[in-house]
């Protein structure tokens, strides 16, 4: 198994030729997040809100660290995600995704992506609706089954600059599984 090290390097090699070939007609600078990000797990589901993650080891910060070989688990399950704040304010119009080590049927399989400019207030494992957030996009996902494996660029119509972005992931491949997990997201 890859190095840390030798796991950012490669998942950020990758993840670039991947958005920069998906996206050719369209010039695209690199990915937004950065180990270290302001990043919390969110789980949208009302009244109840149980996301949670098992161990320091699978907590959100794994989702944005750059090494695929580790991953962000969330029991929230459905309708579960992310609130991260980049460094600075960025415009996404693309996105790329990494499939965690194991178990296929907690793989999202749909997405809604959010920005906002206002101050982040939700707090870790929460609804992660404290904040105004304007829809930039959804859809369906078709992550590999293949683990460790980052997935072709989702490209997005958008053309306003955010200081913070919320990811929903509403739905997995399988409703039985336990959990939500994702290996890796850069934007």
């Amino acid at each position: 198994m890859p190095s840390k090290r030798s796991g950012l390097a490669v998942f950020a090699a990758a993840a670039a030729a991947a958005v920069l070939c998906a996206t050719a007609p369209r010039a695209r600078a690199g990915g937004i997040f950065k180990p270290g990000d302001f990043v919390l797990a969110i789980d949208t589901d009302p009244p109840i809100v149980n996301s949670s993650y098992p161990t320091p080891g699978e907590t959100p910060a794994k989702v944005i660290d750059g090494d695929i070989n580790t991953k962000y688990l969330n029991f929230g399950k459905l309708n579960t995600g992310f609130i991260v704040v980049p460094s600075a304010p960025s415009i996404v119009q693309s996105f790329v995704l990494g499939t965690a080590n194991d178990d296929t049927r907690r793989d999202p399989t749909s997405y809604q992506l959010f920005g906002t400019n206002s101050p982040i207030s939700s707090t870790d494992n929460s609804g992660g609706m404290a904040e105004p957030w304007t829809m930039i996009s959804s859809g369906s996902l078709s992550l590999p089954d293949t683990r460790l494996t980052l997935t072709p660029a989702v490209n997005v119509t958008n053309s306003t600059s955010y200081s913070a972005y919320k990811m929903i992931f509403p739905t997995v491949k399988d409703n039985a599984a336990n959990s939500m997990q994702l290996g890796e997201a850069q934007f």
